[in-house]
């Protein structure tokens, strides 16, 4: 039976080999360096040996060099089987040492059986005989080790530039994970996470944690049915839950000092890792609940106060579209209580077209900044296709956050006023024409007796001339008697 040396540092591929060849039949010895390899071999000599190049101590090529030296095994055939050597050049070293064979790993089984066969038998062509020159042999040793070094630096380049991009990519993703646990910390929104069968909380978010006032650890003792007063039974809910995927409800939670405050929360079901949560997302609505309960003696205050006026009131849900109008402002239009329906297009379809984008202006402006205050004159259509005034006022409603949720108030008709108004513009406007009119006259009038005036004074000029010339004509004719 045929007995191969296998020569392997790395033990998954010496066994992976040993397996193979022993599975054929052949008897198998090992060694994980080329100084092991040759006590083994000197102690009982192998028909072949199969070594790699790439060892500790002394490696494959000087292993060949000392095989290929000693008179007992210089004849026995020697298989180089490297996965690190892969340079033509190396395969010319290798050869020029006495090796019969030069394969590259890896090799299918079948292939490297058929390759041992091979040089088993002697199939192969005669090898070289070994280099005998120490000079030659040390610096193409050297070469070979150089060009190893050198590949091994740029696997290494390579490797280290993967690595940094694969650090920074994990660096990134780690910053990202620190920033959205940080965000979900801090969010304003209340957030836990509960086991699904037994209630009991797994996480909890830092803004509920203060909320209730329990440490982290302390809420992982408790449930959400510790801390909501209104809870269902758990398994009633877990049921539910399963159902629809989403339940949303409104509720009461008690902190670890006894306060209540009113919440409302909205469980989702969900699976993560194979384990089954609710996620809870819990909003306190304690403002909300105060702004209600304001809202409803606001209305029964102004329920009193809307009796004795004739306006027109109206509101608008602006996240839902939805609006009211009251039978009077109906009416200001001409309209029966149940002939105009209460949506938000039955107020702009009535707007007259000129006035639409002041109006719309004017909404927005309102609703994005507070303090802005919503009081508009314009025009409505009524049920008789007439358009008339209106003087509408009216102010929104907020959330904890600022954003408008709600928007109520009144119209005036004010049509006559405006009809009082435009007559009084044109009579005004009627007197600035006269007056245009008459100043004009006057002007010209001014320019008349200006030009009767300097006409005047061109005559009188004139005259006393005359007068001048005749005194001196006078003159002349006395002293010519007087001559004579």
């Amino acid at each position: 039976m045929t007995k191969i040396l296998i020569v392997e540092d790395n033990k998954l591929n010496s066994y992976m080999i040993e397996t193979m060849l022993k599975g054929h039949g052949y008897l198998v010895t090992t060694a994980v360096n080329g100084a092991e390899a040759l006590e083994v071999a000197r102690a009982d000599p192998p028909d072949l040996v199969v070594s790699d190049i790439l060892m500790p101590g002394m490696d494959g090529f000087s292993l060949c060099r000392e095989w290929k030296k000693d008179e007992k095994l210089k004849k026995i055939p020697f298989i180089f089987y490297t996965a690190t050597y892969t340079d033509p050049r190396d395969e010319e070293f290798a050869l020029s040492l006495g090796a019969d064979r030069f394969i590259m790993k890896p090799q299918e089984p079948e292939e490297l059986l058929r390759l041992i066969e091979e040089v088993k038998v002697g199939a192969p062509p005669p090898p070289r005989e070994p280099q005998p020159d120490e000079t030659v042999y040390f610096k193409e040793y050297n070469q070979a080790l150089i060009r190893k070094l050198e590949d091994k630096l740029a696997e290494l380049k390579k490797s280290n530039y993967v690595l940094g991009k694969e650090i920074a990519e994990r660096e990134r993703a780690e910053e990202k994970l620190r920033f959205t646990q940080y965000t979900v910390d801090h969010a304003a929104v209340l957030i836990a996470w509960a086991d699904f069968r037994s209630g009991r909380f797994t996480y909890v978010n830092e803004t509920l944690q203060n909320k209730l006032g329990y440490s982290r650890e302390e809420l992982r003792e408790l449930s959400l049915s510790d801390v909501d007063r209104l809870f269902s039974p758990w398994p009633e809910f877990m049921k539910k839950l399963r159902e629809k995927g989403v339940v949303a409800f409104e509720s009461s939670h008690v902190t670890k000092t006894g306060d209540i405050y009113p919440v409302e929360v909205i469980a989702e079901y969900t699976r993560f890792d194979g384990k089954e949560y609710v996620i809870a997302f819990i909003r306190d609505i304690t403002r909300r609940k105060q702004s209600e309960e304001s809202l409803r003696e606001s209305e029964v205050r102004y329920a009193r106060a809307v009796r004795g006026t004739s306006d027109g009131l109206w509101d608008w849900n602006v996240l839902t579209n939805e609006d009211y109008f009251s039978p009077r402002w109906k009416e200001l239009l001409g309209f029966a209580e149940d002939e105009l329906t209460n949506q938000y297009d039955t107020f702009f379809s009535r707007v007259h077209p000129d006035d639409t984008k002041r109006v719309e202006t004017a909404i927005k402006a309102h609703l994005e900044q507070q303090g802005v205050p919503y009081n508009i004159d314009h025009r409505l259509r009524t049920k008789s296709g007439e358009y008339r005034w209106f003087r509408v006022r009216g102010m929104a409603e907020r959330d904890e956050l600022g954003q408008a949720t709600f928007m109520s108030g009144s119209i005036s008709d004010i049509t006559e006023s405006k009809l009082v108004e435009e007559e009084l513009k044109k009579h005004r406007e009627h007197l600035e024409e006269l007056v245009k009119k008459r100043t004009k006259e006057l002007a010209e009038k001014v320019t008349e007796l200006e030009r009767f005036h300097d006409a005047t004074l061109d005559r009188e000029l004139r005259m006393k001339e005359l007068r001048g010339e005749m005194e001196i004509l006078k003159a002349q004719i006395n002293t010519d008697k007087n001559t004579d």
